[in-house]
């Protein structure tokens, strides 16, 4: 019995792994901005101006996430514990040049900096309400980055290609500088 059940623990094992990790990135910038910028498709995603302002976080990265990601790539802001259940999805990343570009707007891999790191924007609102996306859906905290004591912490992930997400290790805004980011 056991001779026969082991080929299929491995297989499920193999099965049941995570996708590959989307990389680590390095917090450069914070700032308040009030707009997420046009990009080629705002028309049509739209920019989330109801929402406003924003919290814009520039990151880099050795990951290139376009040459080595596949498409459909997220960003969220989530919990700094051990467990992130506190998620909530924010706009980007983008690819950090003037203008900001879509990643699907990019051709074959991101354009490195002098330091050879590819650069993103990921933008957040100040504030968020509680909401449920439907009447049986989860209900979202709200939260409000003005008067959160916490760090802020975010993740890159990307959906749809393994049994679980690939996803960065975890973005960390640490608490002082997120409160000199939204002096007024």
């Amino acid at each position: 019995m056991i001779r026969r059940a082991a080929p299929m623990a491995v297989a499920l094992a193999a099965l049941s792994g995570c996708g590959p990790s989307l990389g680590s990135y390095e917090v450069t910038d914070v700032r308040l901005v009030n707009a997420v910028p046009d990009t080629e498709d705002s028309a049509m995603l739209g920019r989330g101006e109801e929402y406003g302002p924003f919290v814009r976080v520039e990151v880099r990265s050795e990951f290139d996430l376009i040459a080595e990601g596949n498409g459909n790539i997220y960003a969220d802001k989530i919990g700094c514990g051990i467990f992130d259940d506190d998620t909530h999805m924010i706009f980007g990343p983008l690819a950090a040049d003037d203008p900001p570009v879509e990643l699907f707007d990019v051709e074959h891999a991101m354009r490195r900096d002098q330091a050879g790191f590819a650069r993103y924007y990921l933008y957040l609102p100040v504030s968020s309400p509680t909401w449920q996306s439907h009447s049986t859906g989860p209900i979202q905290p709200g939260y409000d980055l003005r008067v959160d004591p916490d760090d802020l912490c975010l993740k890159i992930f990307q959906a749809g290609y393994f049994i679980t997400e690939s996803r960065s290790d975890t973005i960390r805004v640490p608490r002082e500088t997120l409160t000199e980011a939204l002096k007024p």
